[in-house]
């Protein structure tokens, strides 16, 4: 079992992780997904705050628009898969990586 952070405003992957008002943090099974998280809400958007919470949640995926390199770099550091540059509803991003075809750089139709 895996945990997952994603960077949202909204419905949508948040467009830059330093400004992410909040996050959905779920789990992640590769042999029988289903998506259960949470939502929360951060008191403010500070990258450093969300790079605390993967690792005191024990996240090993996170899912981002768009992230500082020295962000970047340190989460690849802790040994956390960093897809970044993803825009769309954050669902169809769980639903992607469900699949197996989530990549970085991916966007998904902006739809209401």
């Amino acid at each position: 079992m895996q945990t997952i952070l994603i960077t949202i405003q909204g419905n949508h992957v948040a467009p830059r992780f330093d400004l992410t008002p909040e996050v959905w943090l779920g789990n992640y099974d590769p042999q029988t997904f289903e998506p259960q998280g949470r939502i929360l809400v951060l008191p403010q958007p500070s990258a450093d705050k969300v790079c605390q919470m993967v690792i005191d949640e024990g996240v090993s995926i996170v899912i981002c628009g768009g992230i500082e390199a020295q962000y970047h770099e340190y989460l690849r550091w802790k040994r956390i898969r960093v897809y970044d540059s993803v825009l769309g509803k954050y669902a169809d991003a769980v639903q992607a990586l469900a699949a197996g075809r989530l990549q970085s750089e991916m966007i998904f139709p902006f739809g209401c």
